[in-house]
């Protein structure tokens, strides 16, 4: 819940105009404020996310009720996606164009912002009225690494959680795709189907926020459910730290100041094939 009213906002200011969620059992005020959206499709589903293959079955059924042939946005409520053409143009021009170049889909790293100095000041709630970055606003700079399946899947790991914890979380994501007969969630949400497009010219950004001030107890949640990806290891390795020491500052000397969106494009983390203006990319 504490992150709806922004979530909502940041998309809508991209262009969006329909939304599709899907409840499997909160009860922090979720579905009463969901469904007071006028742009909000809500669905429940009695299978919880594990049982749904981390809902790998919700995001294909959703897709066949709302059709093929369109672009889709596929994330998660803590994940706030910054596109290729930020700052350059619109979104909805921006697919327009690369749908010509026979680009169907967006990669992004999930990047872990954090706040600096004490984590025990780092409050970020619904009622703030801002953005989670209002609070958390740097990112690792360095320390990423990066592999490519032979299919052509790129896989990306590293960040805070890594750095602090040596957990290695795969990072990557293709949020944005063009759904046709031929797209499917079957392997992974981490690499589609077909693989031969997972290969793209097109990178943005996925600003993800787990670091707060409450990050134990929601680390603990997160175990206790044992929805994740196999039974929530990544979290309990993470818990398992905390217990031992936790830190009380994610700050290093890499550690990069959100300033504005633009600092992802001279991170190197926002590219796209029209920023080269060709039409078509090695």
């Amino acid at each position: 819940m504490r992150f709806l009213p922004s979530f909502l906002k940041h998309y809508r200011s991209l262009g969006v105009d329909r939304f599709v969620f899907v409840d499997d059992g909160s009860e922090d005020g979720s579905v009463e404020f969901l469904s007071g959206q006028a742009d909000v499709d809500l669905y429940t589903s009695k299978l919880r996310f594990a049982e749904a293959r981390r809902g790998r079955l919700w995001r294909e059924q959703l897709a066949l009720s709302y059709g093929f042939d369109r672009w889709y946005i596929n994330v998660d409520s803590d994940e706030y996606l910054i596109p290729p053409c930020n700052g350059k143009m619109d979104f909805k021009t921006y697919l327009r164009r690369i749908f010509g170049l026979n680009k169907r889909r967006i990669i992004a790293p999930m990047i872990d912002l954090y706040p600096i100095g004490s984590l025990s000041h780092a409050k970020f709630d619904a009622g703030s009225g801002g953005y989670p970055w209002d609070v958390a606003d740097h990112f690792d700079r360095d320390g990423y690494r990066y592999e490519r399946s032979e299919s052509g899947n790129i896989s990306i790991y590293g960040g805070p959680r890594h750095r602090v914890f040596g957990v290695n979380a795969k990072l990557t994501k293709y949020p944005v795709l063009w759904w046709d007969s031929d797209t499917s969630l079957r392997k992974s949400i981490h690499a589609p189907d077909p693989s031969w497009r997972n290969s793209p010219t097109e990178w943005g950004v996925l600003l993800h926020f787990k670091i707060f001030s409450d990050l134990k107890q929601q680390v603990a949640a997160v175990v206790e459910n044992r929805q994740h990806y196999d039974g929530a290891s990544i979290y309990k390795q993470m818990q398992d730290q905390m217990d031992t020491a936790m830190p009380e500052s994610f700050e290093y000397n890499g550690s990069v100041h959100l300033k504005d969106m633009e600092t992802l494009r001279s991170s190197g983390f926002l590219v796209s094939a029209l920023d080269r203006g060709k039409d078509r990319t090695s």
